[in-house]
């Protein structure tokens, strides 16, 4: 077995999914389960919810929430990318009042 055969039989990584097919981490994240049904069962919720989030490409919090629990991926992964910086605004924001 050559090196180029070794990788391409190697495991597959969310991360290493995520980097190689899909910026948006909830279509990797479908691609790495196997199918968009495979996390609606995971999470309770319809396939079309799962499609709706995989176009947008974020999860609401409480889904996010539920996505770190089962499968370890921080929020701020799966999370809409507004919210995640307006967070981090605000978190400046408490750390530069309490320089003062």
């Amino acid at each position: 077995m050559n090196a180029v055969t070794a990788k391409r039989n190697a495991p597959r990584t969310l991360a290493s999914t995520r980097r190689r097919l899909h910026p948006n981490m909830v279509q990797a994240l479908v691609r790495w389960l196997g199918s968009q049904q495979v996390l609606a069962d995971a999470l309770g919720v319809s396939q079309a919810a799962v499609s709706k989030w995989v176009i947008r490409g974020w999860l609401p919090v409480d889904r996010a929430i539920q996505v770190e629990k089962l499968y370890g991926i921080p929020p701020s992964a799966t999370s809409d990318p507004k919210l995640i910086a307006a967070l981090a605004y605000l978190d400046s924001l408490i750390q530069q009042k309490g320089r003062v």
